[in-house]
């Protein structure tokens, strides 16, 4: 199943053009050309949960629903590590601490998350994110990536969508690198 959600999800995205909006761009030559092992940070600090800071919807929430959340967001960041490992040539581990100076590093913040309905009708789950590269302590290269998913038979719940938009943004964020690898210019 996990094949062909992503292989279905590559089909989608190889005919949309660059599904990613880059912020910063190193260059050139591309500071990730060449770039080896990988380590990935998860950051929700900045994140706004149905456009409230995440602290604050967290606080207007029953216990239940603030599980619900964090589940969430705990198998989010699972799901984008597990397939931008399984994208990238590359090893991808997690990170702890602060960058050290010789790591290539992801920092994949998540900024905006929209939950949409509840059940198979209704508002679209919207997820977007910041990817930086961060290599020697410095943001080298930094891109926006965007997803949204309706409610549907086959994804009702929040949580289903948000898994699927999770690895999206892990292949985005794996085809950004790979080009990058690529970049003379």
């Amino acid at each position: 199943m996990r094949r062909t959600v992503a292989l279905a999800s590559l089909v989608l995205l190889a005919g949309c053009g660059q599904p990613w909006e880059v912020i910063v761009q190193s260059g050139p030559p591309a500071a990730l050309r060449g770039a080896g092992p990988l380590t990935l940070s998860w950051d929700t600090s900045e994140l706004e949960l149905d456009e409230d800071p995440l602290d604050e919807a967290f606080s207007e929430m029953s216990p239940a629903a603030r599980r619900e959340v964090e589940r969430s967001l705990s198998d989010m960041r699972s799901t984008f590590a597990g397939e931008l490992g399984g994208q990238l040539p590359v090893r991808v581990a997690m990170a702890s601490g602060t960058p050290d100076p010789s790591e290539t590093r992801i920092h994949a913040r998540l900024l905006e998350l929209e939950r949409g309905a509840r059940g198979p009708v209704g508002g679209r789950t919207r997820l977007v994110m910041r990817i930086d590269w961060i290599v020697g302590g410095e943001v080298v290269d930094a891109i926006r990536v965007e997803r949204s998913e309706p409610p549907s038979v086959q994804r009702p719940t929040v949580p289903q969508r948000l898994h699927l938009l999770s690895a999206e943004a892990a292949q985005i964020t794996a085809r950004f690198f790979e080009a990058e690898q690529e970049r003379d210019e």
